[in-house]
């Protein structure tokens, strides 16, 4: 599935002299993303009801992109990651994680609000930026109103959905709201709906997952474990998203929940972020395990990423992992260059240095 964004265009440098930028936090653009980012609550002012207003998701996605070309900022990267999803649903989540996830493991020094060296470098305002996406009323809420896939009998199908047919999530019937549908109708739904699109999201919650998971093992990298916060109610709800979408796959045929005990391991089903998903009939069955491209070792690695999150997030494996993904398209000489820059020198030893013609 193609990105949502041009997330190394976000994260190039500002200048070279100052890869992030300056802060603007009392910048006019930095105050309108924030307004816009903000619910409006119902007003009465005499007679007239001003009604309810919801964050204005379009806004927000444009002004926090512009602001990335001035800044690196985990503020308005976290506002561009709830627009994203807001407005690309979960392959928008999938991608403002990677942007969250690479300004933590290779921004931290400069990116914003700075560390104050008159406070120990103390990242708790940095901490609490990202804990952001875990708050329930906020993040999660937006979560589970994502659609997951869209039928042209039933309209758009959210987590939230599933929840409240279960019996999981209680709600009280709004007057004038439709009934909540039951899980019969859940079902028909996603049959109903197009398939390389419930494939497609199934992939994007899947490397979510993973993404959500690689931010707290590298942010509890960078602070250490007595600064770190728990991402739990985050990684947690994207499991069980990522579990309910694996599940409906296998019932459609698009591809087979593995066993792991009770819980079934996320199916490898379309590509990675980044890539392009193929048609349902041409992918090899799910369980298999043959890896025949690069595409194929990437969609693993974030089957991994996956596992971890759900039933190890304190691993750091998947700091190791998340840096071997981004290694995968890379040449030879390019690795190195990113793991041991100074091992340059010596492959240009061994391979040899051409010698100028000294025949004149």
């Amino acid at each position: 599935m193609a990105a949502t964004i041009p997330i190394d265009q976000l994260l190039a440098d500002i200048t070279a002299d100052n890869p992030c930028g300056d802060d603007l936090e009392y910048d006019p653009e930095f105050g309108a993303l924030a307004r816009d980012a903000r619910p409006v609550p119902e007003q009465v002012m005499g007679d007239a009801v001003v009604p309810a207003r919801e964050p204005d998701w379009p806004a927000v996605r444009r002004r926090a992109f512009d602001l990335f070309s001035r800044t690196k900022d985990l503020r308005v990267g976290v506002l561009l990651t709830r627009a994203l999803l807001n407005s690309d649903g979960f392959a928008g989540l999938r991608d403002g994680l990677t942007v969250l996830v690479r300004l933590v493991a290779e921004r931290w020094d400069g990116v914003h609000p700075h560390l104050d060296p008159d406070d120990n470098l103390d990242p708790t305002t940095r901490v609490n930026i990202l804990a952001t996406l875990c708050d329930k009323e906020t993040f999660l809420k937006d979560l589970r109103t994502a659609p997951l896939f869209t039928s042209r009998a039933f309209g758009p199908i959210r987590y939230r959905d599933v929840l409240v047919a279960s019996g999981t999530l209680k709600v009280a019937a709004e007057e004038g709201q439709a009934p909540a549908l039951d899980l019969a109708q859940i079902t028909a739904a996603s049959r109903d709906a197009d398939a390389d699109a419930v494939v497609a999201t199934a992939d994007a919650v899947r490397t979510a997952t993973a993404e959500a998971a690689s931010l707290e093992t590298n942010l509890t990298a960078q602070v250490g474990v007595q600064h770190a916060a728990s991402f739990a109610p985050l990684t947690q709800e994207l499991a069980a998203i990522a579990k309910y979408m694996d599940e409906r796959l296998a019932a459609l045929g698009l591809g087979a929940a593995v066993a792991t005990g009770a819980s079934p391991s996320p199916a490898p089903a379309g590509d990675a972020a980044g890539g392009t998903t193929p048609a349902a009939g041409d992918r090899p069955p799910a369980a298999s395990g043959e890896i025949t491209s690069r595409e194929d070792v990437v969609r693993l690695l974030d089957r991994i990423c996956a596992y971890y999150a759900s039933h190890e997030p304190a691993s750091p494996v998947p700091i190791l992992l998340q840096r071997a993904k981004r290694l995968v398209p890379l040449q030879f000489v390019d690795i190195i260059r990113d793991l041991a820059p100074d091992a340059l020198a010596a492959i240009d030893v061994f391979r040899g240095a051409d010698t100028p013609d000294e025949t004149g």
